[in-house]
């Protein structure tokens, strides 16, 4: 099940999924399962 913390910063939008994601470089982002329809996430970094 995804990280309610993870789909609520990317939810928030690219800009602050991927400042996120360059604060925390060894966190594994986890969406699995997460119901992403209607998100835009052109540009986010979800590696």
């Amino acid at each position: 099940m995804a990280n309610p913390e993870h789909i609520a910063i990317l939810l928030e939008g690219v800009e602050a999924w991927n400042r996120w994601r360059e604060e925390n470089p060894d966190v594994v982002p986890d969406l699995a399962g997460a119901n992403l329809t209607g998100a835009v996430l052109a540009g986010a970094s979800l590696w």
